[in-house]
C-alpha cells in the first residue's frame, strides 16, 4: 500500500499520542491519578483471583504467569476495564433510583470476564496464529447455543477446554464457559430475556468481524475501505455488549435501553476504536492488519504523488486523531472533578471513565518531577521570573511571531539559485520551551496544554524527506538537518516527555556520531552517507550554495549536552572522547567563540554546561571562570561593548555551575542588573543572538522572546546556586 521510511518506535508513538492529548486538555492532578491507578490495579487483581477461582480447576491457569507473563500482567487491567465499563452503564441506566447491588456486581464481574474473552481471542489469533482452531470451536452455531441454553453450553465448553493444546486456549474456553454460568445465573434472577437476546446479537456480530479481519490482509485503500465496518465493529461493539450485560442486573421493566444510554455506549465504543487504532498504527502497518487511520495517510501520499510515508505523516495523523478523540472524551471543556461530590450517573462520571481510559491505553505518566520551591529565588527575582513567564506564555499564544527569524537567503530551485525570505522559528521555540520547563521545575505554574502544544509542534517540524532530524528552516527542504537544532530538540523532548519521546532523535544521533572525528568533534550539517533519494541529492547540491560546513564548538557542545540529559551511559564513549576537543577550542582569553551566534558568551555557556559534568576538574573551566570574572562590568552586567541582558544571562548561566566555584557577590550583581533592566511587561529587550557570515554579509537576528527566555533561565539557575550554598552552610553546622 505504501512504504514507511521512518524509525519511530511503538513506545515513541504512544508518547506522541500522550502529548497530542495533553495539548487538548488531558491532565490529571498527580495525587488523583496515582490514587485512581492504584485503585484500578487492586480491582483488577481482585477480579483475576475471583474469576480464576470460579473456574473449575482454575488454579492450573496460575501457570500463565510463567508461560505467558505479558498476558498474565494484562489480565487485571483488562478485567478491571470491563468491570468499570459495565458498572458505568449501570449507573446511567434509565432507572438510577433502583439499586440491586449484589446483582449489579455480578453483572460487572461478567463484564470483566467478557472483556478478558475478547482480549484472549485477539491474543490467540494475533500472537499465537491460532485463528483457524479458534473459529473452528467458536462458530456461529456454538454462539447461538450459548444464548439458547447457557448451562448446557458451559458444560460443552469445559469439555472442549480440556482437549485444547495450549494453556491460553484452555483459559479462553474456560472463561467463555464461566461467562455462560454467570449469564445463566443473572437470567434466572432477573428474567431479562430481552437483554440476553440483545447481547447474543452483538456477540454474533463481533464473531463475524473477528473472523473476517483474522483472514484479511490489505494491499490497497479500496480493500481497506471494504473492511472498515468490520474494523469498527471489532473495536466499538464490546461497549454495546457491556451495556447489555449491565441491563442483565435488572428486570426488563427496570432496564429499558433509552437513547441516552445507547448514545453513551456508542460514544465510548468509538473512543475505544480510535485510541486503539492510533496507538497500534505502526504495529498494524508492519503486520498488514487493517487500521482505519492508515487510509488518510495513503490518500495523502496518493494526492502528493509520494511513494513513502515519513515520521511527519504519522505526527499529522496523530494530531487529526487526537482532535477527534478530544471531542469524544470532552477534553479541554472542563477539568474532571477530583472531590467526593460526584453524582452517580452524571456526565462527569462518563468523562472520568473516558479520561482514565485514554490514560491507561496510552501509558500515561507524569512528565516532571516534583517542583522545587520558588522562595529560594528571593522576592525580586521571583517577581521578575513570574513576569517573564507570563510574557513568554503570551508570545506562545501569538505563535512566537515576535521571535520569528525571517531569513533572506539563497535557495536552489530547479537547479538555479533564487533568493527568498522564509520564516524560521524552530530553534527559538525550543529555547523558549526549555525556559518554560525551567519555570515548571522551579515551581511556577505553566499550562500543561501549552507545553504539550509546543512539544507537538516541534515533533511536526522534523525534516520530512531525509534522515537526520530537524533543520533551521522547515520551508526549505534542500537545507540539511543540523546537529545544533538536533541538540536543542533532544534537550526539550527528553526534559518534557522522557526517553520515549526523545527516542525519535536516535537515528539522527547515530548519523552524527558515526561521522564524528577522532577528537570527538562532528560536522554541523547532518548528511546521510547512504541516502540516495532525490531529496538527499538535492541537499548535497545545495551545500556549496549555502555554505556553513565544518565543525563548530557551540554546536558540538549543544548536542553533547542533549546526550548527557538523554542517556549518558549509552553515549559515554562519545561524550568523554569530545572533552579534549572542547578543551582544545578554548580561546586564549578563556572563552569559546561561536560560528552561528553573537559574542563569546553563548559558546562559553554551552561548553561549560558539558565540561562541568564530564570534566569538573578541567583547567579550562578555571580559565573560563577568570574570563567571566574579568569581563563583568561595573553595573553588574556583561557584554562585548556595553552590558546587555542576553550576555549577562549567558554569563550567569555559566557561573552558576558548581564546577565553576561561583562567588555570591559576582552572581548577585548580575542578577540585580537583570532585575533592573527588565521591562514592565516582563520582557528584556532584543539583543543579537543568531549571527553568522554569508557570501552576502553578516546575518544577525535577535528577539525579546529569546532574550527573555535566557534571562529567565539565568534567574532560575541562580536559585540552584542559592540552594547549593544553603546546603553547604547547613553541612557546616555541628550539634553538641
Amino acid at each position: 500500500m505504501f512504504t514507511y521510511q521512518g524509525q519511530m518506535s511503538d513506545s515513541h508513538l504512544r508518547a506522541a499520542v500522550r502529548v497530542a492529548l495533553a495539548a487538548r486538555g488531558l491532565e490529571f492532578e498527580p495525587a488523583y491519578f496515582a490514587a485512581q491507578s492504584a485503585a484500578q490495579w487492586e480491582l483488577g487483581l481482585t477480579l483475576r483471583r475471583e474469576i480464576i477461582a470460579d473456574i473449575p480447576g482454575g488454579h492450573s491457569f496460575d501457570r500463565l504467569e510463567d508461560l505467558e507473563p505479558d498476558l498474565w500482567r494484562r489480565v487485571p487491567l483488562i478485567a478491571g476495564l470491563g468491570y468499570r465499563q459495565t458498572a458505568l452503564f449501570q449507573s446511567i441506566s434509565s432507572c438510577p433510583h433502583l439499586s440491586h447491588s449484589d446483582l449489579e456486581r455480578q453483572a460487572a464481574i461478567l463484564g470483566g470476564a467478557f472483556n478478558l474473552v475478547i482480549t484472549l481471542v485477539d491474543h490467540c489469533i494475533d500472537e499465537r496464529g491460532a485463528g483457524e482452531s479458534i473459529f473452528r470451536v467458536l462458530n456461529e452455531s456454538v454462539i447461538k447455543g450459548i444464548f439458547a441454553s447457557p448451562g448446557k453450553a458451559a458444560v460443552q465448553l469445559q469439555l472442549m477446554a480440556r482437549e485444547s493444546q495450549t494453556l491460553a486456549e484452555q483459559f479462553l474456553l474456560s472463561l467463555i464457559a464461566l461467562c455462560c454460568s454467570y449469564g445463566e445465573n443473572l437470567l434466572a434472577l432477573t428474567g431479562n430475556n430481552e437483554a440476553w437476546k440483545n447481547l447474543g446479537g452483538v456477540i454474533l456480530l463481533l464473531l463475524q468481524s473477528e473472523r473476517e479481519l483474522a483472514a484479511a490482509s490489505w494491499a490497497s485503500p479500496s480493500e481497506m475501505r471494504r473492511m472498515l465496518p468490520s474494523v469498527e465493529t471489532k473495536s466499538a461493539l464490546p461497549s454495546l455488549a457491556c451495556m447489555h450485560i449491565a441491563c442483565l442486573a435488572h428486570a426488563p421493566s427496570e432496564s429499558e435501553v433509552d437513547g441516552a444510554l445507547r448514545a453513551t455506549a456508542e460514544r465510548i465504543g468509538k473512543l475505544f476504536w480510535r485510541i486503539d487504532d492510533i496507538v497500534d498504527l505502526l504495529k498494524d502497518w508492519r503486520s498488514g492488519s487493517p487500521n482505519a487511520l492508515l487510509l488518510p495517510i495513503a490518500d495523502r501520499l496518493d494526492r502528493e504523488k509520494r511513494a513513502y510515508a515519513s515520521d511527519t505523516d504519522i505526527y499529522d495523523e496523530v494530531e487529526a486523531c487526537a482532535e477527534e478523540i478530544a471531542s469524544l472524551a470532552e477534553l479541554g471543556q472542563h477539568a474532571i472533578a477530583t472531590g467526593n461530590d460526584q453524582l452517580s450517573g452524571s456526565p462527569q462520571e462518563v468523562k472520568i471513565f473516558a479520561w482514565l481510559l485514554l490514560a491507561g491505553w496510552t501509558g500515561w505518566r507524569e512528565t516532571h518531577a516534583a517542583p522545587r520551591h520558588v522562595h529560594h529565588l528571593g522576592d525580586a527575582a521571583a517577581r521578575s521570573s513570574e513576569l517573564a513567564l507570563r510574557y513568554l506564555m503570551q508570545q506562545h499564544d501569538h505563535g512566537y511571531e515576535e521571535a520569528t527569524h525571517y531569513l533572506h537567503f539563497p535557495r536552489l530551485v530547479d537547479g538555479r539559485v533564487r533568493y527568498e525570505t522564509c520564516p524560521s522559528i524552530l530553534s527559538h521555540r525550543a529555547v523558549i520551551f526549555d525556559a518554560l520547563l525551567d519555570g515548571v521545575d522551579a515551581g511556577f505554574r505553566v499550562s500543561q496544554s501549552l507545553l504539550a502544544r509546543d512539544a507537538m509542534t516541534i515533533l511536526q517540524c522534523k525534516h520530512p524527506d531525509v534522515r537526520g532530524g530537524w533543520s533551521y528552516i522547515q520551508q526549505a527542504p534542500e537545507l540539511p538537518p543540523d546537529a545544533d537544532d538536533l541538540g536543542q530538540v533532544l534537550q526539550v523532548l527528553v526534559r518534557y516527555g522522557g526517553q520515549d519521546l526523545a527516542s525519535i532523535c536516535d537515528e539522527a544521533i547515530r548519523l552524527v556520531l558515526d561521522g564524528a572525528n577522532d577528537d570527538g568533534g562532528f560536522d554541523t550539517w547532518i548528511l546521510d552517507p547512504c541516502g540516495n533519494s532525490f531529496a538527499d541529492q538535492k541537499i548535497r547540491d545545495y551545500l556549496p550554495v549555502m555554505g556553513g560546513s565544518g565543525v563548530h564548538v557551540e554546536v558540538v557542545a549543544n548536542l553533547l549536552y542533549g546526550l548527557l540529559l538523554y542517556d549518558p551511559q549509552r553515549y559515554r564513549h562519545a561524550l568523554h572522547r569530545a572533552v579534549h576537543y572542547l578543551e582544545g577550542t578554548q580561546s586564549a582569553e578563556g572563552s569559546w567563540h561561536s560560528k552561528w551566534y553573537a559574542g563569546p558568551y553563548y559558546g562559553t555557556w554551552r561548553v561549560i554546561s558539558v565540561l562541568s559534568r564530564l570534566a569538573p576538574a578541567s583547567a579550562s573551566l578555571m580559565h573560563a571562570r577568570r574570563f567571566l570574572f574579568a569581563s563583568q562590568r561595573p553595573n553588574g552586567g556583561w557584554g562585548e561593548h556595553a552590558s546587555d541582558p542576553l550576555s549577562t544571562a549567558l554569563a550567569l548561566l555559566s557561573l552558576c555551575s558548581s564546577a565553576m566555584a561561583p562567588v555570591e557577590e559576582v552572581i548577585a550583581r548580575g542578577v540585580d542588573y537583570l532585575v533592573h533592566s527588565q521591562g514592565t511587561e516582563g520582557w528584556w529587550p532584543s539583543c543579537p543572538w543568531i549571527c553568522f557570515p554569508t557570501a552576502d554579509g553578516m546575518v544577525t537576528h535577535g528577539s525579546a522572546s529569546a532574550t527573555t527566555a535566557f534571562c529567565l533561565k539565568a534567574l532560575i539557575a541562580r536559585q540552584e546556586f542559592s540552594v547549593l550554598q544553603y546546603q553547604v552552610e547547613l553541612s557546616k553546622v555541628t550539634y553538641e
